[in-house]
């Protein structure tokens, strides 16, 4: 896709823990991480921080936001979206912000299990989107691995872009 300068990155949410450091930690350190490493090196216009679940009275957004401009972003390129609830909310919401900027292509990170359904459901949102899997994601067993793979599969069918 070869966004650079004018393109957005969508860095998808989930459970918020730190480290005793403060430093966001889990599968969002690992999309954070990941998020700013791609947006500075590609240069993108704008970084989406989607999510809006509360945990531990933080909101997901601004958890990542705050660890996003830690890891380098500057806060300027940073954007907040508070309410998604759901991965179908985070394309729905995301698609809102991004044309209210005049984008229509986005990168999107998540962890590689949850892509091709992240990826489907901003396409169904009429994004142009390249899918980026979060570096560093632990090996897990094969019960983990097929509850992951069922649980997509039925989310993907109920989200209708199975």
């Amino acid at each position: 896709m070869g966004i650079s300068g004018e393109g957005a990155l969508v860095v998808l949410g989930g459970r918020i823990r730190r480290d005793h450091g403060g430093a966001l930690v889990g599968a969002v350190g690992r999309r954070v991480a990941t998020a700013a490493k791609v947006a500075i090196a590609r240069d993108v216009a704008i970084v989406v921080a989607t999510g809006g679940c509360v945990w531990d009275g933080r909101v997901e957004a601004d958890a990542m936001a705050e660890g996003l401009e830690r890891a380098g972003v500057p806060a300027a390129r940073i954007v907040r979206e508070r309410c998604a609830l759901t991965t179908r909310d985070n394309a729905r919401y995301a698609a809102r912000v991004l044309s209210r900027h005049g984008i229509d292509d986005s990168l999107i990170v998540t962890c590689a299990w949850h892509l091709p359904r992240a990826v489907a459901l901003f396409r169904r949102e009429g994004i142009r989107v390249e899918g980026i899997a979060a570096d560093g994601e632990p090996t897990v067993g094969v019960a983990r691995r097929v509850w992951r793979w069922g649980r997509e599969r039925v989310s993907m069918r109920l989200d209708g872009v199975a």
